[in-house]
């Protein structure tokens, strides 16, 4: 799935789970 193109919105992006979630879309490319 390309997600590069995509808006994505995590919200509890500080918490532990949302913070796997952000670094792992930086991985595959998604920017902020």
């Amino acid at each position: 799935m390309n997600l590069s193109e995509q808006r994505i919105v995590v919200t509890g992006g500080a918490g532990f789970l949302g913070q796997y979630v952000c670094r792992e879309l930086v991985r595959r490319g998604v920017s902020e």
